[in-house]
């Protein structure tokens, strides 16, 4: 029986390793081609931050969203705080009274998902850009590009340690980008059409999905522009945080996926497609799998190939990879719950 394990496990090693390496090298570059839109015709555009604690990021976010090469009397940016209770009040009223573009909206604790709505709310512009609080912008012509491409949804690359996982997901999300269909973003840039934005539920997780969802359904084009790149404080998180974060990530994703099926599968056939291969079914297949060893092998090999992936995990090449594939396994069990916990949709309490 173990052998049959054994050879069950080398079948799967070639499908994933060779799938993901036709991906990475078909569609590793967009190839967008980028022709910056004429100065006199760019568009208004609203930068929105929502905050919550970040007294040691927002002032270097500030001058980074400050630095963009982007005309200021068509840019404004406007930093939400989510009843912070830290420095970060006292940091972007000093920056709202020096830059007349820089505007500062103090709210009390309601999460991330209402921020942003009220955000979106109090902009101008007719496209926002969604841009956490604890990444910085890489490209200083970033809204000239995004807007160049004349898309509804503009996503960039994060600049993540390399490795397979995100060397894959990327490969993916470029192959989606090929038919305007983005299905997921990611917190440090999100620029859309602001007719295109969908209020956020309160209990929503994961926004960098549920909002590149939301603009599909409403049939716009999602894309990922391979030629901006943003940094994110997660470059240096350690193991378990990484875990913690991926736990949310995943969490969020379900939620998600679950909420909007049904809108996309009526109003976006084609995203349906891609939302099952790229997440729904990624998300169960592990789940399928160990339960059919389970049924057809026992329990001693069940647990056998759980102490597979568990040995896996202690090195380090292998270890971040495979926890984005076995969170799913964990968090299945625990989907009734969603709707009955009250998440803020931030990453962490900081205090």
């Amino acid at each position: 029986m173990i052998i049959k394990v054994f050879i069950l496990i080398l079948l799967m090693m070639p499908i994933v390793l060779v799938g993901s390496s036709i991906l990475h090298i078909l569609f590793k570059k967009n190839g967008q081609i980028v022709v910056h839109t004429k100065e006199n015709e760019l568009k208004f555009v609203s930068v929105l931050v929502p905050a919550f604690n970040e007294e040691s990021n927002i002032a270097n976010k500030i001058n980074n969203l400050l630095s963009l090469d982007y005309p200021k009397n068509k840019l404004e940016i406007i930093i939400g705080s989510d009843g912070s209770t830290d420095n970060t009040v006292a940091i972007c009223q000093r920056f709202a009274s020096k830059f007349d573009n820089v505007i500062f909206l103090e709210e009390k604790r309601g999460g991330k998902a209402d921020i942003i709505n009220k955000l979106v709310t109090k902009a101008k512009g007719e496209y926002v850009l969604i841009t956490d609080a604890d990444t910085l912008i890489m490209n200083k012509d970033a809204l000239k590009i995004a807007q160049s491409l004349n898309k509804d949804f503009v996503s960039a690359k994060l600049s993540y340690p390399k490795n397979s996982y995100w060397s894959l997901d990327y490969a993916i999300r470029s192959f989606e980008s090929k038919f305007n269909r983005l299905l997921t973003s990611n917190g440090a840039f999100m620029f859309l059409k602001k007719e295109f934005f969908e209020p956020l539920p309160k209990y929503i997780i994961a926004d960098d999905l549920f909002i590149p969802l939301t603009v599909l359904i409403k049939k716009g084009k999602t894309v990922l522009c391979d030629q901006i790149y943003c940094s994110t404080e997660d470059e240096s998180l350690t193991f378990p945080k990484y875990f913690n974060k991926r736990v949310r990530v995943i969490r969020g994703g379900l939620q998600t996926s679950f909420l909007l099926f049904g809108k996309l599968l009526i109003n976006n056939f084609l995203s349906t497609i891609f939302l099952l291969s790229h997440k729904i079914l990624r998300w169960f297949f592990l789940l399928l799998l160990f339960l059919n060893i389970f049924i057809f092998f026992g329990l001693k090999y069940f647990l056998l190939s759980l102490l597979f992936i568990f040995l896996l995990l202690i090195f380090k090449k292998t270890r971040y990879f495979l926890i984005d594939m076995i969170i799913p396994f964990f968090l299945i069990i625990d989907i009734a719950k969603l709707k009955k916990r009250d998440y803020t949709g931030w990453d962490t309490e900081r205090h």
